[in-house]
């Protein structure tokens, strides 16, 4: 399929290996079913109520990207700069995502959901994760600094690392187990 147009509505895309360039495209309520965006540039594309299932989206460029009331379930994300996202409308959400060497600094990410997926070699620095859902997340080389995490939901997630003298996480959920895994980087003795 060419993307003669700039704008798509209710269009579903299914299989698709994405083109080179879609800057400055409009998706409103699309699905993107088993699509592969490698390299693609999203340069100011708006993404508004979008679902991406299945889908391959590596080392994309994201600059100013909106990305509203989107999900991505599925998914394998790699190489994702997501500080060249719009922040103004920025609200999405990710089950069961692989996410592999994405970056997250100083990103407005209050209420987000990241359920069930796999987190690898992708700080979160300078976040605002309020409240964010973070269950059953697999970590793996990922840390939290300077973050407000209050509220944050952390239970049945593994393999993080927070720094405890700089991220705020006040009423944030544990496990008992997560609350250990905290304390290992101190060498304490628990008694």
């Amino acid at each position: 399929m060419s993307f003669e147009l700039n704008e798509y509505v209710n269009t579903t895309f299914s299989g698709q290996k994405m083109p080179a360039s879609l800057a400055g495209k409009d998706f409103a309520g699309c699905t993107f079913a088993g699509c592969e965006f490698d390299h693609t540039d999203l340069t100011h594309c708006r993404f508004e109520d979008c679902e991406f299932r299945d889908c391959a989206i590596m080392q994309a460029k994201f600059n100013g990207v909106r990305l509203h009331d989107v999900t991505f379930d599925r998914c394998k994300l790699l190489g994702l700069a997501f500080d060249g996202v719009n922040a103004l409308l920025m609200s999405y959400a990710a089950q069961e995502c692989k996410i592999l060497s994405c970056s997250f600094p100083r990103l407005n990410l209050r209420g987000f959901r990241f359920v069930r997926c796999q987190i690898m070699d992708s700080p979160f620095i300078g976040c605002d994760l309020r409240e964010a859902d973070f269950s059953g997340v697999r970590f793996e080389k990922t840390y939290f600094a300077t973050s407000d995490l209050r509220k944050a939901n952390f239970t049945g997630a593994s393999g993080f690392a927070i720094d405890l003298a700089t991220c705020k996480l006040a009423k944030a959920r544990f496990t008992h187990d997560n609350a250990l895994e905290l304390l290992a980087p101190y060498d304490l003795i628990l008694a």
